[in-house]
């Protein structure tokens, strides 16, 4: 007998037997010994060289597979018929055979009806061969046929049982609702959890469309979830600066993402206005220091009065500075604490250094100048020039004098007392130094 090629059974429709329960996996093709008890249809041609157009359709009621094992064209497969009588076929005269699909247990969704859809297309070769292969197609694929036409009306197999399709959304509503909200309330970080992309979600708003209840509840789900990751992030950012201190710039961006975020909590809400009080104690000090700074530049004369109404600007914020550490505001809210030092310094060492300038006390006014340098220079450039100048003049001051006192010194050695006093109360006048005034003493009541 000579044999030509036979084209291949039809994989996806035995895919699709397999997926439905059509078809057990062992019986797809085995040793030949097992009988697979499914009526179908086959397309057998006259002899192995005949054309397959010349093919007609045989009806089974049960076949075995005994081909060779990786080419389809060798071996046989026996039919058995209807009334039982079975029949042997060679490989070569086959075109095609097909089972009987089985309703699958399950049918909700458009993938699972394109699946049946090409199932009983795949049926469409065998109805094409006449009547008998037109009846045989239709009494094999009614059960599917039905199945498919129920689903485009609008109902669901579901577990083998037939729902509505409206009905059996609502049950999943429930059920991916409660899920949903499971997943969101144990997730680790609330921020992170990508409610509208996930998948209960996208599900739940296409239910919502013909759900107006349904859609209200995700609306307030979508804002429980931004309340919580609201929530998580102030917790993150309050306990940053309540742990550590903060650079300006880092403390003003955790307080102005704290102030954007919605709903503040408790925390947030007090820790905010501890911030709008830092920010007005920082504007405050940097205007006071700017005015003490400007104090300085406009007396050229030396050291300035400062105004009675600057001094109490510092005071009432000494009183602001005591109040915002007595709140217990967070360490990583930066106020500019060594800078209203400086200028509660300066305006509290300016009285006496002027007055210990004026009474020719050098030493101690250079002392002062001494420990106000670093606190002149933060206030601004006008002050530390001031201050500098200052402290300059009385480190001449001072060296003149002790010059002064060599002179005076050697004079009272050559016995000149008239000189001598003359020369010490020059030296008083540029330092008003105790010794001096002893000695002064003791040459006028020597007179």
């Amino acid at each position: 007998m000579i044999s030509c090629p036979t084209p291949p059974v039809r994989e996806i429709v035995l895919v699709c037997l397999l997926a439905f329960g059509g078809l057990a996996p062992a019986q797809t093709r085995t040793d030949g010994r097992i009988i697979t008890e499914k009526p179908g249809l086959a397309l057998i041609k006259p002899q192995a060289w005949s054309n397959p157009r010349q093919a007609s359709v045989l009806v089974f009621e049960a076949f075995s597979d005994r081909r060779a094992r990786g080419n389809d064209r060798a071996g046989y497969l026996v039919f058995r018929l209807p009334g039982g009588k079975t029949t042997q076929i060679d490989a070569a005269q086959v075109v095609d055979f097909i089972a009987q699909p089985d309703v699958p247990a399950e049918l909700q969704n458009d993938a699972q009806a394109e699946v049946l859809r090409k199932t009983l297309a795949a049926f469409e070769p065998f109805a094409a061969k006449g009547a008998t292969g037109r009846e045989a197609v239709q009494r094999l694929t009614e059960p599917v046929a039905t199945a498919l036409e129920r689903y485009e009306k609008g109902e669901v197999l579901i577990g083998g049982i037939w729902k509505l399709r409206s009905a059996w959304k609502q049950d999943n509503a429930k059920d991916y609702e409660a899920r949903l909200k499971n997943e969101l309330h144990s997730a680790k970080s609330k921020r992170d959890f990508e409610l509208e992309s996930n998948p209960l979600f996208v599900e739940l708003l296409a239910i919502s469309a013909t759900d107006a209840a349904l859609r209200a509840r995700l609306t307030e789900l979508q804002t429980t979830h931004q309340k919580l990751a609201s929530v998580e992030e102030q917790t993150e950012i309050t306990n940053s600066l309540k742990a550590e201190a903060h650079s300006p710039g880092d403390a003003s961006a955790l307080v102005s993402r704290l102030r954007a975020l919605p709903y503040p909590d408790p925390q947030t809400t007090r820790i905010l206005a501890q911030a709008t009080d830092a920010e007005a104690l920082r504007n405050e000090t940097q205007s006071v220091a700017a005015a003490v700074n400007t104090a300085f530049a406009g007396d050229a004369a030396g050291l300035p009065d400062l105004s009675g109404e600057l001094s109490t600007r510092i005071d009432a914020l000494a009183a602001a500075y005591g109040g915002f550490r007595a709140g217990l505001a967070p360490v990583g809210l930066w106020i500019p604490s060594a800078l209203f030092s400086a200028v509660a310094s300066v305006r509290d060492q300016l009285p006496r250094l002027k007055s210990l300038i004026a009474s020719a006390q050098v030493p101690a006014a250079l002392e002062i100048l001494q420990s106000l340098g670093a606190a002149s220079e933060m206030i601004g450039p006008q002050c530390a020039s001031a201050m500098a100048s200052t402290k300059a003049a009385c480190e001449e001051r001072l060296a003149k004098f002790t010059e002064c006192k060599s002179q005076a010194a050697a004079i009272a050695a050559g016995g000149d007392k008239k000189a001598a006093l003359a020369k010490w109360q020059e030296c008083y006048v540029l330092v008003a130094d105790p010794a001096v005034a002893t000695q002064i003493e003791e040459l006028s009541a020597a007179k």
